[in-house]
């Protein structure tokens, strides 16, 4: 357990089964065919949550469902480690905030988006390693064209 965040080990939590996981990923796209958010996720293992870079995602922070982040333990704020290869020493650190309707990335996570060139349109998976570390496998939006189609 991580000395900044409270990490729920119950047993009804380990045990959940994976249509429940299904049920909430479905719940999320349905979420997301309203137009309100770009956010899928599923409780695992493994946890993961993949998100849609905005220009404000870039420039502040990164928005999370409240859900998920009580799912997989985290209570209170912490700081995260993101990394983009489970095998490379380089990572960097980002404050998560809580808050009553959702968390927030905060703290790193602008120069966690600068150092790896991530732009508008880019999709973001944050695969949960463990409650705090975080690798972050990032797809590159295929139109990064200067000039817009005609």
């Amino acid at each position: 357990m991580n000395q900044f965040c409270t990490q729920e080990t119950s047993k009804s939590k380990k045990n959940k089964s994976n249509a429940e996981g299904q049920k909430m990923l479905q719940g999320s796209m349905n979420y997301l065919n309203k137009g309100r958010t770009i956010s899928v996720f599923e409780i695992g293992p493994p946890a993961w949550i993949k998100k849609e870079i905005n220009a404000s995602t870039i420039e502040s922070h990164l928005s999370l469902p409240l859900p998920f982040c009580q799912a997989i333990g985290l209570r209170q704020r912490c700081m995260i480690t993101l990394k983009t290869s489970t095998s490379s020493s380089k990572s960097w650190q980002a404050r998560l905030n809580l808050y009553q309707n959702g968390c927030q990335l905060v703290g790193g996570w602008k120069s966690f988006c600068l150092d790896n060139g991530i732009r508008v349109g880019d999709v973001c998976t944050m695969q949960i390693i463990e409650t705090t570390l975080w690798n972050v496998m990032v797809d590159r939006r295929e139109d990064r064209t200067i000039n817009p189609p005609l």
